[in-house]
């Protein structure tokens, strides 16, 4: 069998269930959707206030910092991270919180809602980074709900860095070169870590194209797994309908025949005429002469033997020279048609096969 004949009976096989695929990735489609709308709906109602909230914060203008820590030794110390770890202490928060009169603790609570935690990737709306050419350590403080806030909270931990009361740093030295100031001293194109609004565009509500594209996805995921399983399907059952619902040898010749179509009779004609034969054996487990009447009619094919297996032929004392194996779909058994090709194999004979479809 060629590789255009099992492309040919592919194509039919989804001309056949069309309908079938189509329904099955609408009913995918409908599926993805639903539960896209399920899940952000879902996850609307656990996480709104939390979105809400450092919406209005990441909107505000940040408060910052410059310092740099100066090692005992005379060093230059470069661990930055640690400082926005230290400070986004539940203890330290509170006392800044004493201090200020200004509750932001929320911040905090707020990132872990939404799993924006702290790593290498992100380090929220208090941050700490360091210049790497400079040295120079920029805390930026987004946490408050307006910009005199997070001016004000810098301020106090800018007072906690005076005071020298970090006790991870030991007998190292802070300096400030930049007091607090409502500013972003940090290219934000550059540190892509720091918080942003932007930074929340995942949590917004999915619009109509997000729709959209979960539907198309899943329209296409759902035909070819509807696909696939009707040709599972196909190929658990007894009877032969397609081409690749049975084995052959590539030695073989094949041809699909459709009765209805005038030029597939002159082919199947030919196919049997060459080359000419005085035996040749048409091995059938239905009924074929009312099918094949056109072309049994004519005088060439005297010679033909129609048996319904090749197990008859013990009881015949002709040799055949040529073994013709004749496939119904939908009526033909697949086990037959097996226990048939090895038979016909033992006659070291060629073997044509012919699929009437």
């Amino acid at each position: 069998m060629s590789l255009l004949t099992i492309i040919r009976e592919l194509w039919r096989f989804v001309k056949d269930y069309i309908l079938r695929i189509i329904l099955g990735a609408v009913l995918v489609a409908i599926l993805a959707m639903g539960g896209r709308y399920f899940l952000s709906t879902l996850t609307e109602e656990e996480t709104q206030v939390a979105y809400e909230y450092l919406t209005e914060v990441y909107n505000q203008t940040p408060a910052s910092l410059e310092m740099i820590v100066t090692m005992e030794d005379g060093s230059i110390y470069t661990n930055s991270h640690i400082f926005d770890e230290y400070f986004s202490n539940p203890t330290i928060i509170k006392q800044v919180e004493e201090k200020t009169g200004i509750e932001f603790s929320q911040w905090r609570e707020a990132e872990k809602e939404l799993g924006l935690y702290k790593t290498g990737g992100f380090r929220g709306g208090l941050a700490s980074i360091r210049d790497s050419s400079s040295n120079i350590f920029t805390i930026r403080f987004l946490v408050g709900r307006s910009a005199e806030e997070n001016l004000a909270i810098a301020q106090a931990y800018a007072d906690i860095l005076r005071g020298g009361e970090l006790a991870f740093l030991g007998n190292n030295s802070i300096s400030i070169i930049t007091e607090p100031t409502l500013d972003e001293l940090l290219p934000l194109e550059i540190y892509e870590s720091l918080a942003t609004p932007e930074t929340l565009n995942p949590f917004k509500s999915p619009g109509a194209p997000s729709y959209v594209i979960y539907g198309v996805a899943g329209f296409i995921v759902g035909g070819i797994l509807t696909l696939i399983l009707i040709f599972l399907f196909r190929l658990a059952k007894k009877k032969i309908t397609y081409g690749f619902d049975y084995a052959w040898s590539v030695d073989n010749y094949h041809l699909l025949y459709n009765h209805q179509k005038e030029n597939h009779a002159n082919a199947l004609r030919e196919f049997l005429r060459v080359p000419v034969m005085e035996n040749r054996v048409i091995v059938s487990q239905t009924n074929t002469e009312a099918v094949m009447q056109p072309v049994l009619v004519d005088a060439d094919f005297e010679g033909l033997l129609i048996v319904s297996a090749l197990q008859e032929l013990s009881e015949i004392t002709v040799k055949p020279e040529e073994i013709v194996l004749l496939i119904h779909s939908n009526h033909t058994d697949k086990v037959w048609y097996q226990e048939q090709a090895i038979l016909a194999e033992l006659y070291h004979v060629p073997v044509k096969i012919i699929h009437m479809i």
